[in-house]
């Protein structure tokens, strides 16, 4: 049976129903311990993520001259940790920017949707509007 993400006790509470215990012997979280260089690495995108990156009309991707003063701060500009925090840029920034894609395209489907089922078909003919003559 493949392990699913939402079965394990670290993600959700679903067991706390069920008589049976969750499938911990086929679970990958089960002796997982994070790492604490990727901990630290992911700690300063996080706050990269939001200090570090120009926001005018789209998001932009993190800056260098950000990301090389943060770690300076942090005392840690070396070029392990800067690798590891642009590889996590480069992933976390190219699946937002799908996602947004995908979000503007179902948009644009609705709204052609929609002024299609305004517009008249073929078979709805425009009929003048009427009004009353006051004489």
């Amino acid at each position: 049976m493949p392990f699913k993400p939402e079965w394990c006790c670290r993600n959700a509470d679903i067991w706390d129903s069920e008589d049976e215990g969750p499938p911990c012997d086929i679970c990958p979280m089960q002796n997982y311990e994070p790492d604490e260089f990727n901990v630290f690495c992911l700690e300063r995108w996080k706050y990269l993520d939001i200090f570090g990156r120009d926001r005018a009309f789209s998001e932009m991707p993190l800056r260098e001259e950000a990301i090389d003063a943060h770690l300076k701060r942090y005392h840690a500009n070396t070029q392990d940790i800067y690798e590891t925090v642009c590889k996590i840029e480069l992933k976390l920034f190219s699946d937002r920017q799908e996602k947004d894609k995908k979000k503007k395209e179902a948009e644009e489907r609705k709204r052609k949707a929609e002024s299609k089922s305004k517009t008249p078909g073929p078979n709805k003919a425009m009929v003048p509007r009427r009004t009353a003559n006051l004489r």
